[in-house]
């Protein structure tokens, strides 16, 4: 299918249009965002989804060839165009020449129901033919929000209550969220308790959004503030664990001699130049050692691995810089003075000196 312009300049524009079949002269008329709709028409009626069934089968039998998508007026508005679409409809209506199968403007599917429009309280107002007019009518966007009310998901829409012509509106009282409505407690580690007129205040102050607040509150999940919250008087009530941010960790010799318990494997790592991730491997069994230390979680036994293991970490190396030799427990502690990765340290004792460098690398034996 063919456009009588092109498609660059029907971009954003609102207009009418034409489908015409080329060999019997009918046509569908059509108004909207016409690079929209000529795309949409397209796409539909090839996949043989089209839902309007005269169109769909003289498409099927003659082809796509032989019909072509023809612009016949641009518009300022959506309203201009459902006006002119309308008068183009009342005029050709009774002819026959129009695939159309709806006599009314951007309402293709004669299946679509009234409706009916209440006030708040429930009185009628007036009706309309579909939802699109009501819309229209309360100056909404779109009819979904009606849809919607007429289901019973919404409380209201444009400011009024909905139902299919002839039933009455579901009244679905409005609901509030517990979180921006109740009043909020919380009992720091010192006991002291502090009290909040919403989730929405205490988030404000502790720099947090009010739905983690509620979670805290409803015991969904831990606060990383240490201390109790809950809501004032409410059932939901949880004691976060004060907890601090570390776990604590023993530090052996390579004897099994206990040496010393950090705080952390940030401070052990800092302390003994070597990283938290080694530490932990030690811990876990996949390293034998990392800084030249055994490792254990407090409250456990070192592992103490065998020496031949495929960890190259905790080989003692040297280098020779101007006749002076430098001695390091593990190719780690070689790596973090020299600034390079272990594999690297590795290849210089196995080649014998660094790489462009007189600076010589070896394995303690």
């Amino acid at each position: 299918m063919e456009s009588s312009h092109n498609l660059n300049q029907l971009y954003k524009k609102i207009g009418l249009y034409k489908i015409i079949n080329t060999e019997n002269g009918r046509f569908y008329i059509g108004s909207g965002k016409l690079w929209s709709r000529y795309i949409a028409h397209k796409y539909k009626l090839k996949k043989d989804k089209h839902i309007n069934y005269n169109l769909q089968e003289d498409w099927n039998k003659l082809g796509a060839n032989k019909f072509i998508f023809q612009v016949t007026e641009f518009c300022d508005s959506f309203k201009q165009a459902y006006e002119k679409e309308q008068q183009w409809l009342n005029f050709w209506w009774d002819t026959g020449f129009l695939y159309n199968i709806s006599k009314y403007a951007n309402r293709p599917h004669p299946t679509k129901t009234p409706v009916s429009c209440f006030t708040m309280e429930g009185k009628h107002i007036r009706d309309f033919s579909y939802k699109l007019e009501a819309a229209e009518f309360c100056g909404l966007k779109s009819s979904h929000s009606i849809k919607m009310v007429i289901e019973g998901k919404l409380h209201q829409a444009g400011g009024y209550r909905w139902a299919n012509k002839g039933g009455s509106p579901i009244i679905r009282e409005k609901r509030y969220y517990n979180c921006h409505s109740k009043e909020v407690s919380y009992i720091d580690k010192n006991g002291v308790i502090h009290k909040y007129r919403s989730a929405s205040e205490a988030a404000r102050h502790f720099g947090y959004s009010y739905s983690s607040v509620a979670r805290w509150c409803r015991g969904e999940s831990q606060s990383p503030i240490p201390g109790k919250w809950g809501y004032a008087g409410g059932k939901y009530t949880i004691s976060h664990k004060l907890f601090s941010r570390g776990t604590p960790i023993d530090q052996y010799d390579l004897n099994g001699s206990f040496i010393k318990r950090y705080k952390s494997y940030t401070e052990a790592a800092k302390t003994n130049k070597t990283s938290t991730t080694a530490i932990s491997k030690v811990c876990k069994g996949n390293f034998r050692i990392a800084g030249g230390y055994y490792w254990a979680r407090a409250g456990t036994n070192p592992l103490m691995l065998d020496l031949f293991r495929n960890d190259h970490t905790c080989i003692k190396v040297f280098r020779i810089i101007d006749n002076t030799k430098e001695i390091f427990d593990s190719m780690q502690k070689a790596s973090l003075s020299v600034g390079v990765s272990n594999p690297t340290i590795k290849r210089w004792c196995e080649d014998g000196r660094a790489a462009k460098s007189k600076v010589e690398w070896g394995f303690v034996n």
